[in-house]
């Protein structure tokens, strides 16, 4: 019997063997986890087969919801498989994934003029997303492109009934109701050029102009125009190309005459203006149209005033603004006026302004605009008012600027100690703590001081910032639409798509942050951290700060710190600011790489290292070349904060600004640099720096500050 043993084991092993593959689900023809493991590395064999036909979308079940609709993304030697997959979830799939899937078809379909499968899409689940006025716009492209023009007619009259608010804004509609009624029209009608010539005079100047343009010169419609309202089309059409050489005369022309002028044709004429002379002459017949036409008054005004303000005569477009009813948006551009042509004027313009304010908020940018001006100026007495003005009445966001700046004048004796309802130092503690930094009560839409003043100000207060790196737990456990869509994206191997998808609001922190992480480790750091970033600006989704300022290429940024004497802190927050990290970045100046070197400057310095193969957009290259410029930087100027200036303004500028005001401490001095950007840019250096030196590298903020800017005084 002994003899017999052995096949008796081996047909124990093939009967189970047999057994396992049988409950083994299989994928066309593999386990299913050997297909997603083939598929994620490139190597299922599907993706190379000319003809796909015989393969059933329906097995892709077995992989888990959603999984034809994922797999779509992938690249198939058979161009029709995507399709197969996506109409395949739509028929079998689950929400949201069915849904997801018919969007992504009908895209596909009218990407490729397959309009009647587009129709035929829409049309077969109309009881699912007919209510959406998305899907319901598809059929009407559908219709519209494959010259079903009845009903498309009737579909964009339903559109209008059950979607008033979308299609009323919606431009496009109205081209395609020009059109549909040309189509529909008998040979010996003309009454759909009324129409046509509504749009042109009505809408302002632009892309659905050109297209409506060359769909009637190509059509051979034109001569149905007499030859005045050719002219009207094509000055429109020449105005939405932005050849004003062209179309500014011909819209002179025309506006001479009653039946053209509107609101839309005084902007297309504003849009056309190309030059000083042309300028001034609209200017005026804005006015006259202003005093002659009062259905048009303030849209002539506005239109003047927009002029003056491009012109660089914002004093003149303040007055026009001034005339204006005061609607939260005029009153901006007329306050805006006001600080560009005179800050001092502005300064007392603010009692009165911030009595009549609705939303303090929408002020934040050109009140952050005065302080800069104002310190450029070194206007202290009025920047002091203006910080006793806005004093609750503005949130902490907006005051901090007129706050920390007030405190540090005072405690520089720049400016009498007590100008200022609270002391210096009890400013700088209130912003420290994130407490409001005035005496007043402010009751509105807070908004919190930046993290530049707020660790300032703990330098001084003797509050060390501290960089929190907590995170508020959330749970998955009740997922979005959205955040299901990106955790399948992540599953499949598509990790760009899922990135794309997570900039969504509702897309939990925790799918947010594996989006971006498989994004980083794709090779992409830089859209992953543009991505973050864009979600931090999101209420109430906290995210730990160390995920806004990650660690790429860490090895050889570290050894291109230590090769030139550079606290690793400081590069890679300049890295961070100029490339986000991407060693392919391209300025539109011509700066490239990640510490976006110029041509000429890369040349320089690599004629002074002796290097003479190089690649920008190379990393250890771009490291090399660009630490060496920043260590010179650091070795011509006193201190970081002025390497940064030079780094992004040039070192002759910075020599020029410190003639100007070089007796200022440093804080005060960068306040005082009259490029917006150059300040921006220092302040964000400071910040990442802390970021930086704290997380990685043991250092306090206080210790960054003070090598940051070595003449200040604790």
């Amino acid at each position: 019997m002994n003899k017999h043993v052995p096949a008796v084991t081996a047909f124990i092993i093939f009967l189970v063997t047999f057994c396992t593959s049988c409950s083994t689900p299989l994928v066309w023809g593999l386990p299913a986890e050997d297909f997603k493991t083939r598929l994620l590395d490139g190597t299922l064999p599907q993706l190379e087969m000319a003809d796909m036909a015989k393969h059933d979308p329906g097995e892709l079940a077995e992989l888990g919801p959603g999984a034809a609709y994922f797999i779509s993304f992938h690249n198939f030697a058979d161009a029709e498989t995507p399709l197969r997959l996506l109409l395949s979830e739509v028929e079998g799939g689950e929400e949201p994934y069915a849904y997801a899937a018919a969007r992504e078809a009908a895209e596909r379909f009218l990407k490729q003029e397959d309009y009647t499968s587009l129709v035929h899409l829409c049309r077969d689940t109309s009881d699912r997303y007919g209510q959406d006025y998305s899907w319901r716009r598809l059929l009407l492209q559908g219709l519209y492109w494959g010259r079903q023009d009845e009903t498309a007619a009737e579909e964009l009259e339903l559109l209008f009934k059950d979607f008033p608010g979308e299609a009323a804004a919606d431009t496009e509609l109205n081209l395609f109701a020009a059109v549909l009624e040309q189509r529909i029209a008998g040979e010996d009608d003309t009454g759909w050029t009324r129409r046509v010539l509504q749009f042109f005079i009505s809408t302002p100047a632009g892309s659905y102009h050109i297209r409506l343009y060359d769909y009637l010169r190509l059509e051979g419609l034109l001569d149905n125009f007499s030859g005045e309202e050719q002219l009207l089309l094509y000055a429109v059409d020449q105005t939405a190309r932005n050849n004003g050489e062209v179309s500014w005369p011909l819209l002179t022309g025309l506006l001479s005459r009653e039946q053209y002028i509107s609101a839309s044709m005084l902007w297309n004429l504003t849009a056309a203006v190309d030059r000083a002379a042309r300028r001034a002459d609209t200017i005026e017949f804005f006015k006259s149209v202003a005093e002659t036409r009062p259905v048009l008054r303030e849209t002539a005004l506005e239109a003047a005033a927009r002029l003056y303000r491009g012109a660089g005569y914002n004093k003149a477009a303040g007055e026009i603004y001034a005339l204006l009813p005061q609607t939260e948006r005029n009153r901006w551009y007329m306050f805006s006026s006001a600080v560009r042509s005179s800050p001092r004027e502005a300064v007392q313009m603010l009692p009165e302004l911030l009595m009549s304010m609705d939303e303090p908020g929408y002020y934040s940018d050109v009140l952050e605009e005065l302080a800069g001006l104002l310190c450029e100026s070194q206007s202290w007495d009025a920047l002091l008012e203006a910080y006793r003005y806005l004093d609750g009445w503005v949130s902490a966001g907006d005051l901090a600027y007129y706050a920390y700046i007030s405190a540090r004048l005072q405690q520089e004796q720049i400016v009498d100690p007590g100008s200022t309802d609270l002391a210096a130092n009890e400013i700088l503690r209130r912003l420290s703590l994130g407490v409001y930094p005035g005496a007043g009560n402010y009751s509105g839409k807070e908004r919190v001081a930046s993290e530049y003043y707020t660790m300032m100000a703990g330098y001084y207060a003797g509050n060390t910032y501290v960089p929190d790196d907590t995170v508020v737990e959330v749970s998955d456990a009740d997922l979005s639409d959205a955040a299901l869509l990106v955790y399948g994206f992540l599953e499949y191997g598509l990790p760009e798509k899922a990135r794309a998808l997570a900039e969504d609001p509702e897309v939990s922190v925790s799918a947010a942050l594996s989006a971006a992480e498989a994004t980083a480790t794709g090779g992409h750091p830089d859209e992953s951290l543009r991505m973050l970033l864009r979600r931090s600006r999101v209420p109430g989704l906290a995210m730990p700060v160390s995920v806004f300022y990650p660690r790429p290429w860490k090895e050889q940024i570290e050894a291109a710190a230590t090769g030139f004497d550079l606290p690793p802190w400081l590069l890679f927050s300049l890295i961070r600011r100029e490339s986000l990290f991407n060693p392919d970045a391209l300025s539109r100046v011509g700066a490239a790489g990640l510490m976006q070197l110029m041509p000429e400057t890369a040349a320089d310095v690599a004629a002074r290292l002796r290097v003479r193969d190089y690649d920008l957009t190379g990393v250890e290259d771009n490291l090399r070349l660009g630490a060496w410029y920043l260590r010179n930087m650091l070795d011509r100027t006193d201190s970081p904060a002025d390497a940064a200036a030079s780094y992004n303004a040039g070192i002759n500028r910075l020599r020029s600004w410190r003639k100007s005001f070089g007796r200022l401490p440093g804080d005060l001095f960068v306040e005082a640099i009259p490029y917006p950007e150059t300040r921006a840019y220092i302040k964000a250096l400071l910040v990442s720096s802390v970021h930086y030196g704290y997380l990685y590298y043991g250092e306090t903020a206080d210790r960054v500050v003070e090598e940051f800017f070595p003449d200040l005084i604790h």
